[in-house]
């Protein structure tokens, strides 16, 4: 699996390449990963403890060099070595002339008795024995000759096991990321497809002809449903396309015959009434579903003191007591003006119907800007902060359209917020009322 393409993989791998990618499993690639690092472990430990270890000399060499050691011209048992009147052990027919019990200090006694001079309390300087002369290096005893295994160097114990160490250490690191980079590439087209669905553009696919078997079913299967949800997302767009047409012609026909109808006025004021209240209802629910599905607007540079100065101005000239604490110095953001007005216009409606007044303020912060409107009503119980922002959620339960409302205006402006890319927070005041913050990245003063 790789990154997330535009499109679906191409055309299916065909030949033998694909006959053997049937067999690139998950369980084979660790199974590959575990096996070569072991031997290449062992390998380079191998070559790490021979590199500092000088080699060993093969059984026997010191013994085999020995009479190297003596000039060409005076071997061991040559004339020059013989005492006087000694026979000649190579003159065939001569008799032994040692007293018996006399031992044959000619001969060598093997191994550690070899003398290779006079006997002792001949005249001359002593010739030293085999068993003290130093050491031969790769001179062995009898267990060397015999091939007994060595212990190796402490140093050497301690590079091997560190290489070893080292080498499978770095392989561990490489092979976790090179499996779990499948997975990172799923959960970046997941986020993508929520982001994408949301503002109506496709969701990105998964190639489907990378990675192991297991790693394609997976791209496979997810770039399915990626496109079943879009599917699903442009379906429910046309019906309720289609439901607000079929629903506003009988309302439009049914306030025409209320008007040309002979009927008592207060009747017929109050059948164009509940008309009418269908017709908000109507559009509202449209609005909620355009602020949660609608394409991403380009944003443009605006200046949001000015817009909230404004939009206060506004329901004063209606007789609303609104309050403002806004700066005077431009504060620009690049936003989309029109989404930005409904979001907090719907925060100004939701406090009057509640508290009867409201305070806008604005402030710059660290993340962006930060629009506050702040009312002294009878505020949100905690556990139902959070809900309120859902569709058709309703705190007052008498249903009743003038004080309840349709429990959409806090939900759009949600669903407005996150189109923005910003958040939206209730939170109860200190000494009683509400409090909703709107925070949007990004903003800057003007120069």
């Amino acid at each position: 699996m790789s990154a997330p393409a535009a499109a679906p993989g191409g055309a299916s791998t065909t030949g033998p390449l694909a006959f053997l990618r049937r067999f690139d499993t998950l369980a084979l690639r660790l199974f590959v990963l575990m096996w070569v690092t072991l031997v290449l472990s062992h390998a380079v430990a191998l070559l790490a403890v021979h590199g500092v270890q000088a080699p060993p000399s093969p059984p026997g060499e010191g013994i085999g060099v020995l009479p190297q050691r003596w000039p060409d011209d005076r071997r061991p048992g040559s004339p020059e070595d013989r005492r006087p009147g000694m026979p000649d052990d190579g003159a065939p027919g001569l008799p032994d002339a040692r007293p018996p019990g006399m031992p044959d200090d000619r001969r060598p006694t093997l191994p550690g008795d070899w003398r290779l001079g006079p006997p002792p309390g001949a005249g001359g300087p002593p010739l030293p024995t085999l068993g003290s002369l130093p050491p031969t290096p790769g001179l062995h005893s009898d267990a060397g000759a015999r091939g007994a295994p060595q212990p190796l160097p402490a140093r050497a114990l301690a590079l091997d096991y560190g290489v070893r160490l080292i080498v499978i250490a770095l392989a561990a690191w490489w092979g976790a990321r090179w499996l779990a980079r499948p997975v990172a590439y799923l959960v970046t087209a997941a986020e993508s497809l929520g982001a994408g669905l949301a503002h109506g553009q496709a969701p990105a696919a998964l190639d489907e002809e990378d990675g192991t078997r297991e790693v394609r079913a997976a791209a496979s299967v997810f770039n399915r449903m990626a496109a079943q949800i879009r599917q699903l997302f442009e379906s429910r767009g046309l019906m309720m396309a289609s439901i607000s047409h079929d629903l506003r012609t009988p309302l439009t026909r049914m306030r025409m015959r209320l008007e040309t109808t002979d009927v008592p006025a207060t009747l017929r004021e109050r059948c164009i009434a509940d008309l009418g209240e269908m017709n908000t209802l109507i559009d509202a629910v449209l609005d909620i579903f355009r602020a949660a599905t609608g394409p991403a607007r380009d944003g443009q540079r605006v200046d949001i003191a000015a817009l909230l100065q404004a939009l206060v101005d506004d329901h004063a000239e209606q007789g609303h007591p609104v309050r403002a604490a806004i700066p005077s110095a431009p504060l620009v953001l690049r936003s989309d003006a029109l989404a930005l007005r409904r979001i907090v216009d719907n925060l100004v409606v939701n406090a009057l119907r509640y508290a009867g007044s409201a305070e806008v303020s604005l402030a710059q912060v660290r993340e962006g800007v930060r629009i506050t409107v702040d009312d002294r009503g009878p505020g949100i119980a905690p556990e139902r902060l959070a809900d309120v922002l859902q569709p058709f959620v309703r705190l007052e339960s008498s249903r009743n359209r003038a004080t309840g409302g349709a429990g959409l205006g806090l939900a759009i402006a949600h669903e407005l917020t996150q189109g923005l890319g910003g958040t939206l927070s209730l939170n109860n005041r200190v000494g009683g009322g509400l409090s909703a913050q709107v925070l949007l990245p990004g903003a800057r003063a003007a120069a």
